[in-house]
């Protein structure tokens, strides 16, 4: 009589109200087990599903995949009931003593398991469990451990070999096999196979012979080829940009860096400005001196220049977002501009920076002969250097822009 599906609370109740301990068989009964049937009824739980009874038999005929592996078979109709089948265990598993029939608790010294990556488990107790099968079929499962804290209940193919009826697969009562659907089109087993190249290749390789004698059949698009190559659309590249000095300012924190500069420095945060590309870059030894070294650039430059800072772009760092940063950021009448999350094509300048900054500071520290912690020095000379440079965004160097004058470079040497 096939269940109703209306109203499934009533008919979970109904079964666990039905469920009395069975006898257990005389042959099944030795003094070394403990009896634990009266321990048959079932936890409270809050899922809606239906718990299944199990029910022995005799001899169980099950189908087995031929390839070795990890399988999954879903037993009974609930997620919790998940069981993994695993080529390598050897032992079965369970972290639950629902089901059970019959076990005995293990001493100490005899309850010590390993799984794959060497993490000790510990097993309380050993013995046969019934597992229900959504067809109706019962497995009893010798020498099943039970251990609390494993997450995955595990089920070893050798034990399952060796305590199952094998039949052929033609009269196979419950089949498992691996979650993966059957590949007949040979063009498409050899684009998988060969690691999801494009169909060009993988018709250059059927033409030259090498993946054997068959014609090339174009297949639809993969799947994984779409889940696993899947890049993200360009952004657009006309981005508001500045009219005048100090309208837009990026800025933005790099660090912590593994070698420490002279002075305890291992954070640098840049100062860009938009319209011309001039920079400025300050040392820090913390995150949280950021708010101080913007007040530093910001009375610097408006005193320079006689100009007020109108925009500061920057990401969602933690260190742009404070209570204090956002307060003087009103007082002053400087709007900030956050960019997304994850995002850095949103700010490019000062990515840009950052990278143009750190190129020239590896190059320099490999040519000269200098400690590793001068590197906040060559840091300072880069940002020097780059400002007396010519550059793509303006038609002059950011220093002339800046400065209203010609930069005077003679005075630099090699170290």
């Amino acid at each position: 009589m096939k269940e109703p599906k209306n109203d499934v609370a009533a008919l979970h109740e109904n079964i666990l109200a039905s469920l009395e301990p069975k006898p257990t068989p005389a042959d099944l009964m030795d003094t070394d087990w403990i009896d634990e049937l009266g321990d048959l009824s079932f936890p409270e739980c809050d899922s809606k599903d239906i718990c299944k009874h199990s029910m022995n038999i005799d001899q169980i005929e099950i189908g087995l995949p031929d390839a070795p592996g990890i399988f999954m078979i879903d037993c009974l109709i609930t997620s919790y009931e998940s069981w993994v089948i695993d080529t390598g265990s050897g032992n079965h598993i369970c972290n639950h003593l629902q089901g059970f029939t019959r076990r005995k608790t293990l001493r100490k010294d005899r309850s010590n398991l390993r799984v794959g990556e060497g993490t000790p488990l510990i097993a309380e107790a050993v013995g046969s469990y019934s597992l229900s099968l959504p067809s109706g079929i019962v497995l009893e499962l010798d020498n099943c451990y039970y251990i609390p804290n494993m997450m995955k209940k595990v089920l070893s193919f050798d034990l399952l070999v060796d305590q199952v009826n094998l039949q052929d697969n033609s009269s196979e009562i419950y089949h498992i096999s691996k979650r993966s659907k059957d590949i007949e089109d040979q063009t498409y087993l050899w684009h998988c196979r060969l690691g999801n190249i494009n169909k060009k290749r993988v018709e250059l390789l059927i033409k030259g012979g090498f993946l054997g004698t068959f014609n090339y059949k174009p297949f639809d698009n993969c799947e994984s080829c779409l889940s696993g190559k899947m890049t993200n659309q360009p952004f657009n590249k006309e981005n508001e940009r500045a009219t005048d000095l100090l309208e837009i300012i990026h800025t933005d924190v790099c660090g912590p860096f593994s070698h420490v500069a002279r002075g305890g420095y291992r954070y640098f945060i840049t100062f860009t400005d938009d319209f011309n590309k001039y920079g400025y870059v300050y040392l820090m030894r913390h995150k949280s001196e950021s708010f101080e070294r913007f007040r530093e650039f910001q009375n610097e430059v408006q005193n320079q220049l006689g100009r007020k800072i109108k925009f500061l772009r920057s990401d969602c760092g933690g260190e742009y977002l404070s209570d204090e940063f956002d307060k003087h950021l009103m007082e002053c009448g400087i709007v900030s501009q956050l960019t997304p999350p994850y995002t850095p094509q949103m700010y490019g300048v000062s990515e840009r920076r950052n990278r143009t900054l750190l190129d020239m500071v590896r190059s320099m520290m490999c040519h000269s002969t200098l400690p590793m912690s001068f590197w906040g020095h060559a840091l300072e000379t880069a940002a020097h250097i780059l400002n007396r440079a010519p550059t793509k965004s303006v038609e002059k160097t950011p220093y002339e822009l800046w400065k209203g004058k010609k930069p005077n470079i003679s005075f630099l040497h090699c170290i």
